[in-house]
Formats: C-alpha cells, structure tokens, sequence
C-alpha cells in the first residue's frame, strides 16, 4: 500500500508543481505535452506492477482490497489539497514565503 500510494501522490504532485502560485485547475494543462506522456507512461507502469502477478512477485507486493484502494486515493490526493491551499494563501495575501 505504502509504494501504491507514493508512486501515485508523486504523479499528482507533478503536475501540482507547475507553479508556485497558480492553481492546478487554472494552469494551462495541455501544454505541457512530456508531462502528459509521463503521467500515463508512469501508470501503465505502476499499474502493471500491481496487476501482473510476475511483477507483483518480484516487488513483493499484494493485491489491494477496495477500501485499501479508496485509502491510496485520498492518501495520494492530499499533497495536492495541501500544496492547492498553500497557492490559495500565497496569492489571498500576496506572501512570497510559503
């Protein structure tokens, strides 16, 4: 569950780290053509891991229950929520150090 929801958190966070300021939903997010690439290239990776039983031996990991996989989301989201929070204060008061 632990390299599920890091690997996962990290490819939100990529694309949360495009500015300092700007939030993720008003960034021009079609721009950036390698991000995107990326992003789906990481999770045929990651999901191949989980899936195939081979892989899944090979990084010793287990299958993941529904409730588990509803804990990875919110686990993966919330440096996302985080970060969005920090921009929103940034830019509300105008603070260079965050």
């Amino acid at each position: 569950m632990a390299f599920t929801v890091l690997s996962i958190a990290q490819m939100f966070h990529a694309f949360n780290q495009r500015s300092n300021t700007e939030s993720i939903f008003t960034s021009g997010n079609g721009h950036n053509k390698f991000l995107l690439w990326a992003f789906v290239a990481s999770f045929i990776v990651i999901f191949a891991i989980l899936f195939v039983p081979v892989l899944r031996n090979v990084f010793s990991l287990t299958t993941l229950k529904y409730r588990e996989w509803a804990i990875v989301i919110v686990l993966s989201i919330l440096p996302v929520i985080f970060v969005e929070i920090t921009k929103f204060l940034k830019r509300k008061f105008k603070l260079t150090m965050i």
